[in-house]
Parts: structure tokens; C-alpha cells; sequence
């Protein structure tokens, strides 16, 4: 059987005209070495979502021009919080995300619960990339605990990854009074972060759409899922990140107090 299905995948794949029918391939081949369900196309929700969950979503420059007088909703579930990007490493062009203000602004204007996030690079150091988010998100009341993005490392050593990750991380809980949320996806986090910062929660990108196919080295629980990379909303043209709240904790657990 295996044998037939790779012949057959090898065939399909030189016969895919575009990028749609590539990602659709590759989505396949993913279900089946993992022996789960292939991500539909477009919008989708999973099994973990009901009638009581609390979404929200993620947004930053890539969703482009927002209309904020249309977001109000993912599916029939209101979106009670959303996490906006602020910055990533220290320098160069992206190091601001051109979208903030206006996205922070006009999600506070429309009474959305808002948190700020930075996408860590090993590019800079820890200090200049804590002045970088401290400087961007100082004049913004956030709701939320930051959240910190890590997904990417290079050229540390896990170690030193850590090590910055650390100082980072101490620098945030300094300035806020308050630990932030660790946002990464699943073979990053087993990877880099398992078994080592198990005093934050986790904000966890794993696109499937059975949650107990989730796999932390360290079975450590999640906070926040992100479970589509896929969601559509009125208002927002571009595709959306979707993200459900554990039903074990509350917007409460998340909140800058």
C-alpha cells in the first residue's frame, strides 16, 4: 500500500499546475505520514472548538489594509481578543511592523481585549530587542501579556538560544510585573524549548484537526491554540490566524493586570 501511494504521489506531483494544487499535495502527504485528517482548504475549524470557546485571532502587516468597522466575528464564535505584531529583532527594515499603531489603535477603538507581540531573532541581542518592543508598544495600554513569537533560530546553539531567550524573557517579566506567553510551533518548541521554560504558558501553533494529536516532549499544557493558519473574517481580505483559549483557563489568565 505504501508503495502504491508514494508511485501514485510521485505522479501528482509533477503533474501539479500551480501553487494551490502543491499545497494541497503536500497537505496530503502530511495526513498520511502522520495518520491523521488533511487540512481542508480555506477556512476551517477543528474538533476541540465549541458553542463556549473563546477565539481570537493574530494580525500584523501581511493581513494588510483592515476594516475594523466589519471585524466582529470567526464563524458564529465573537473574537474576544486579538495579538498584534510590534516588532521583530532590533534593526533593519522589518524590525517595526508598519501596521501597529493604526492596528492597535483601531482594535482598542473597537473594544477588543489587545496584546502586543515580538518575534524573536538571534540577530540581535536580547537587550537592544527588549528596547526595540518597549520603545514601539510604551504609549499603547495593553490588556494582554506580551507575547513572545519564537520559531526561528540562526546560528545559536541551543544553549545559547536559551541563554538570550532567558534574558529576554527576565527583561519582559521585569518591565511588566508579569511573565509573557511563549508562542511557537510544535517541532520548534520540542526542539528548543521543551523541558526548559516550564514556568510559561504556551501559545501553540499546530495545524491539525484533532487536538489530541498534539505532542509536547515535555506534555506540557497549552493556553492558547492556534489552529488555522487558514481563517476568513469580514473585514480582513488576506487569510487569518485563528486561535482558541484552553477551556481549562480563562481570558483572565491572559490579562496584563
Amino acid at each position: 500500500m505504501k508503495t502504491r501511494f508514494l508511485l501514485i504521489s510521485f505522479f501528482f506531483f509533477f503533474s501539479c499546475e500551480n501553487e494551490n494544487q502543491l499545497r494541497s499535495f503536500f497537505k496530503e502527504i502530511r495526513a498520511f505520514v502522520k495518520n491523521t485528517k488533511a487540512l481542508p482548504k480555506g477556512d476551517y475549524t477543528v474538533d476541540y472548538v465549541n458553542k463556549k470557546s473563546i477565539i481570537g485571532i493574530d494580525i500584523s502587516h501581511h493581513q494588510k489594509e483592515i476594516d475594523w468597522t466589519k471585524i466582529k466575528k470567526w464563524r458564529e464564535h465573537n473574537i474576544q481578543f486579538i495579538y498584534i505584531k510590534a516588532t521583530e529583532g532590533s534593526k533593519g527594515k522589518g524590525s517595526k511592523d508598519p501596521k501597529y499603531q493604526k492596528n492597535i489603535e483601531e482594535a482598542k477603538k473597537h473594544g477588543f481585549l489587545v496584546g502586543s507581540y515580538h518575534y524573536f531573532r538571534t540577530t540581535s541581542s536580547a537587550e537592544d530587542q527588549f528596547k526595540n518592543f518597549i520603545n514601539i508598544t510604551k504609549d499603547y495600554k495593553q490588556d494582554l501579556i506580551p507575547m513572545v513569537d519564537l520559531e526561528q533560530n540562526d546560528n545559536f546553539t541551543k544553549k545559547k538560544y536559551r541563554e538570550e531567550l532567558t534574558k529576554f524573557l527576565i527583561l519582559l517579566e521585569n518591565h511588566f510585573n508579569q511573565k509573557p506567553i511563549l508562542y511557537s510551533v510544535t517541532n520548534f518548541y520540542n526542539q528548543y524549548l521543551a523541558n526548559y521554560f516550564l514556568d510559561y504558558k504556551i501559545f501553540l501553533g499546530f495545524y491539525n484537526l484533532e487536538y489530541k494529536k498534539i505532542s509536547l516532549k515535555d506534555r506540557k499544557n497549552w493556553t492558547i491554540w492556534q489552529f488555522s493558519q487558514q481563517g476568513k473574517i469580514e473585514g480582513i481580505t488576506t487569510s487569518v490566524d485563528i486561535n482558541v483559549l484552553n477551556n481549562d483557563v480563562s481570558i483572565n489568565d491572559i490579562s496584563l493586570k
